[in-house]
């Protein structure tokens, strides 16, 4: 009988491959239960960028796609713009080739629920690599899955859809530190290029940055100077090849970037936009309320929609203090603070001088992205800290008072937060700060076992986030997007080729207002009812505008938005029909609704016979100086029927007689 047992070597592989399994499905299944609305219910995603801007843009993809081609060139925003330039679009993102699908919203749904995946799972993965025990890395898992900040930066597009990247280029990239395994290599590579593409550059560069300190600085284990050379070339080369199977989206970027309002860097008011609010620090600990979020106001005036990452999450970074001898507990500690930092923008009275420093930043804006690194800290924190925290409890390497004082310190926080700021409830974080201190006491005097009391843990993760974060992302029926305004067919008669402007003439055409409302909720509605630019990219609508300071926006578009602003509401009605304007929706005169719906009356659309065709020819040349020719087309003595105004001189060759 001796002689059939097994050596203890294989059951324990196949059990922890079980185990892994299970991991994955588990979470698998909560991703199916939290969404899926979008998956049996038709429903789809509703808000800020993803309504006005994601859902036009990636339709318009699968409209290409669906052609069989690449979409070079959009004609339905800014007199016509280059599209796969503009990089947030996508084109050659390898997920996109989900929009071959038929049903666009479908595939939409699927696009973004795959990256969902892609995080939880590869969080999970990462962790167990790092040694982590399964329900410790289960934990970060869901905490990087449901968290406020994951969840609300859904909304905002490419912001997320680049973060989920960074746990799988971690574990590829160390993996091959580790086994010097080629197929690592290629797989950090991929997982790199997958994150360049997705068009949030500032999230690529924290990525690489948080990679060298972690695996290759001086200090990172390296004890000679061969230790430290081998991660330091092997992250340029991995750099590099991604860059270059990057190329043929990035060298056109480049090139647009120099005809961009981007080329000469932004300055430090327009680039600390959006930075951090003291008053938003508190919101680490407990969430908003998000029940109103679409009917009782107008919407989120911060980039980031939420920064809560979980009570437990905050928890287990102010355990982590107990144990600062374990690297990896110091080195996401010092993340998170450092991420902070950054992130309070010109809140910091030193953050102008690293603007100022450091290559690259005044390329970009929102100085609340650099919060991307302590979130992910904090999602790694809860791993690592619930390990150490439950390895030396067991161990009786620490006493249970360090662990209550430092939950009450938390709650104090908590309650000084409540105090000072009437949105917060600090009901749920004060339950569960009760809970989580009466399991640790059980666990240390041993009456609950490491196990349950993790599960335990899990659990009351699970119900932290799901109980907040199923607020965070309003969702809406796919007819919304499905279904064509009444203002597009009726624009759509006209065979000829011809804009449509939505916006104010008699009163100032701001930048950022929409139709008024009594709501967000209904000022979105509206925002498509209207064809607002990019909007109208779903119905095939041409607009001789955009949204204003989306990704790159080109010098020549945001000039001619300056000069539309400027001039009184005759010469706007002018400059719009010489832009081959011929419907102008007007938002100058008040909406109506009903029940949040707006009333969509047929004269709200407007039509200026005298709109420019969109080509025809001239027999008259004048050569001028810009802008100065700018005010000369949209004078009123100018008829651009009998002339054109040409920027650079051309030779005129007569026309050779072949008879």
């Amino acid at each position: 009988m001796e002689d059939q047992t097994h050596s203890p070597q294989k059951p324990l592989l196949n059990r922890a491959w079980f185990v892994d399994f299970t991991a994955l499905f588990f979470l698998l299944l909560i991703l199916v239960e939290f969404f899926s609305p979008l998956i049996f219910d038709d429903r789809v995603f509703f808000s800020r960028d993803f309504t006005l801007i994601t859902y036009p843009v990636r339709s318009f993809l699968s409209q290409i796609y669906h052609l069989g081609a690449i979409p070079l060139w959009s004609q339905s925003i800014v007199h016509g713009s280059p599209f796969m330039e503009s990089f947030h679009t996508g084109v050659f993102y390898p997920p996109s080739i989900l929009f071959i699908l038929d049903d666009m919203t479908l595939a939409l749904n699927l696009f973004y629920l795959f990256h969902f995946i892609i995080l939880a799972w590869s969080v999970y993965i990462l962790g167990r690599s790092w040694g982590m025990s399964s329900i410790a890395a289960l934990c970060s898992a869901v905490t990087a899955m449901l968290s406020g900040f994951i969840l609300g930066a859904t909304l905002l597009s490419n912001f997320f859809l680049a973060s989920v990247w960074l746990p799988a280029i971690f574990y590829f990239f160390q993996n091959y530190l580790r086994k010097k395994r080629i197929r690592d290599f290629l797989g950090a590579v991929f997982f790199l290029t997958c994150e360049v593409l997705a068009a949030c550059p500032e999230i690529s560069l924290m990525t690489v940055l948080l990679l060298f300190f972690y695996t290759a600085h001086p200090g990172a284990g390296k004890n000679t100077l061969r230790d430290w050379l081998h991660p330091v070339t092997a992250l340029a080369g991995l750099v590099m090849m991604s860059l270059g199977l990057s190329a043929l989206q990035l060298y056109p970027t480049f090139k647009m970037i120099q005809l961009s309002s981007r080329s000469g860097g932004l300055p430090f008011e327009v680039h600390s936009i959006w930075s951090m609010k003291f008053e938003s620090l508190p919101f680490i600990l407990m969430s908003h309320d998000f029940s109103d979020h679409l009917y009782g106001g107008r919407g989120s005036f911060q980039f980031l929609e939420s920064f809560y990452m979980g009570i437990f999450a905050v928890i287990f970074l102010c355990l982590g203090i107990l144990f600062l001898r374990n690297r990896s507990i110091r080195f996401w500690m010092v993340v998170f603070f450092v991420g902070i930092f950054f992130a309070l923008g010109s809140r910091n009275p030193v953050y102008h001088y690293f603007f100022n420093w450091l290559p690259l930043m005044n390329l970009f804006r929102y100085p609340e992205k650099f919060y991307y690194m302590s979130a992910f800290a904090l999602i790694f924190l809860t791993g690592f800290s619930m390990d150490a925290v439950t390895r030396e409890t067991i161990k009786k390497k620490i006493h249970f008072k360090p662990v209550i004082v430092v939950l009450l310190l938390v709650f104090a926080v908590v309650s000084l937060a409540a105090l000072n700021n009437s949105e917060l409830s600090p009901y749920l974080a004060f339950f569960l700060l009760l809970i989580f201190g009466l399991l640790y006491l059980m666990f240390y005097f041993e009456k609950l076992g490491e196990a349950k009391f993790k599960c335990l843990l899990l659990i009351l993760i699970l119900f932290d986030l799901i109980s907040h974060g199923y607020r965070i992302i309003p969702m809406i029926d796919k007819e919304f997007f499905e279904k064509e305004p009444a203002l597009a067919k009726e624009i759509k008669k006209d065979k000829d080729p011809s804009r449509v402007y939505t916006g104010r003439i008699h009163k100032n055409p701001n930048k950022f207002e929409f139709a008024n409302g009594p709501s967000y909720f209904s000022v979105t509605l509206a925002a498509k009812d209207y064809l607002s630019p990019f909007m109208g990219m779903i119905y095939g609508v041409e607009h001789p505008d955009s949204v204003p300071g989306v990704a790159l926006e080109l010098s020549d578009h945001r000039l001619w938005r300056e000069i539309l602003t400027r001039s009184d509401p005759e010469r706007r009605r002018r400059i719009l029909a010489r832009s081959n304007v011929k419907y102008w929706v007007d938002i100058d005169t008040p909406s109506s609704y009903r029940d949040d719906f707006p009333i969509i009356l047929p004269d709200r659309l407007k039509v200026f016979e005298d709109a420019l065709p969109r080509a025809f020819l001239v027999n008259k040349a004048r050569f001028g100086l810009e802008p100065q020719l700018l005010n000369t087309y949209y004078s009123e003595a100018f008829d651009p029927l009998e002339e054109v105004l040409l920027s650079e001189k051309v030779e005129w060759k007569e026309e050779e007689n072949f008879a």
